[in-house]
């Protein structure tokens, strides 16, 4: 196994156990992986597609039926995740900005507004909100 392992990347055991096997290239067919990992042919083809996904393998020849992606060298396919991971962070992190500033001026208005229903209205007229009743008269 890869020292350390690669669950804080985001792959699984099955991803790291086909991405060594791809490196230290131990089989040349999906079906002898799949023996070789003992795992289910559909649980290894899961794994590789990971593998491609997240940039540790480029895609099969399409030429080589059965024939397995093209390992990424360790360094460069942990700095492309890591750039990608990165650059999920800023989006992230400029879409929290957004909703931030919205909430702001959100409370502004709220504000605002509040502080225009309790101001006196210039004009002498009471401020908008229910009419206050005026007591019944009594009868004489």
């Amino acid at each position: 196994m890869i020292k350390g392992g690669l669950p804080p990347l985001g792959l699984g055991e099955a991803e790291e156990r086909a991405y060594e096997a791809l490196l230290l290239e131990r089989a040349d067919h999906v079906e002898v992986l799949a023996r070789l990992l003992d795992l289910p042919r559909k649980r290894v083809d899961t794994a590789l597609d990971r593998l491609v996904e997240h940039g540790f393998a480029r895609p099969p020849d399409p030429v080589d039926g059965g024939g397995l992606p093209h390992p990424a060298a360790p360094a460069a396919a942990i700095r492309i995740l890591i750039d990608r991971r990165q650059a999920e962070l800023h989006r992230r992190s400029a879409e929290l900005h957004r909703r931030s500033a919205e909430l702001e001026r959100l409370r502004l208005t709220a504000e605002r507004l509040a502080a225009e229903r309790r101001a006196p209205d210039p004009g002498g007229a009471p401020p908008p909100g229910p009419t206050p009743r005026k007591a019944p008269r009594k009868a004489r």
